[in-house]
């Protein structure tokens, strides 16, 4: 633990159970701190592809983290006018993957869509969801799914099917994405003071938490035994 970075080991000995039970979180953490905009540029694209984290969690983790490292003096600025880039990072993180999805559905179409990955992201249940959306609002659907975060992925695999031209799904999706990915960032960022101490705050509950699941557990074994010896008591007297 001594090659975690100094931030995240103060952090770290705040909670004494995260250094013992969860390290791979708190390496996890130092890779953020080290690499802000890998780190979040990626979970942008990999959400754009279909994980299932709602992309407006990485867009607030990246204004986090730049009021984070910001706020720490002692560590070396990370590029000039970090939260420009922050901004710049996310937006085309998830524009990436968002026209990566838009081709696969252009390229492959309604077999695509009969895929088990397709379904997986794009249910029956939100195909017609989709669809119905696309009926009532054509391309701005587009636009608009982008601030809706169950049908954000199956959407824009539904565009690229339905041979909605290049250009139009770019400016839809680019003008969404140039709303709500700098507002999300910037507030983060401006409510950093906040964040942290919500975050210790709900570290604090976690931790109770924790301890109140593993004192259940005990008294959940003391009472198993407790009534197998009961039984095996009147068992023995009955015989």
């Amino acid at each position: 633990m001594d090659a975690l970075p100094a931030p995240v080991l103060a952090f770290a000995e705040q909670y004494p159970f995260l250094l013992e039970y969860f390290p791979l979180f708190l390496h996890a953490l130092a890779f953020a701190w080290e690499h802000p905009y890998l780190c979040v540029g990626g979970l942008l694209l990999l959400s754009g592809l279909g994980l299932p984290l709602p992309e407006e969690v990485s867009l607030l983790l990246g204004g986090y983290l730049v009021y984070w490292k910001m706020d720490c003096p002692e560590d070396p600025p990370f590029w000039p006018a970090p939260l420009a880039n922050m901004v710049l990072v996310c937006c085309l993180s998830i524009l990436a993957g968002d026209l990566v999805v838009y081709a696969l559905g252009r390229r492959f179409g309604e077999a695509l869509l009969a895929h088990r990955y397709a379904r997986w992201i794009l249910s029956k249940q939100n195909h017609g969801r989709i669809t119905g959306f696309y009926d009532r609002w054509g391309h701005w659907a587009v636009f608009l799914s982008r601030f809706v975060a169950g049908i954000r992925v199956g959407s824009f695999l539904l565009a690229g099917s339905s041979k909605v031209k290049l250009r139009t799904f770019f400016l839809m999706d680019a003008l969404g994405t140039l709303i709500s990915g700098p507002v999300s960032v910037w507030l983060a960022y401006r409510l950093g003071g906040e964040i942290g101490r919500a975050i210790v705050t709900v570290g604090r509950v976690f931790e109770n938490m924790i301890y109140a699941v593993a004192l259940a557990a005990l008294l959940g074994i003391w009472w198993q035994i407790r009534r197998a010896r009961r039984a095996s008591a009147r068992g023995t007297s009955s015989g």
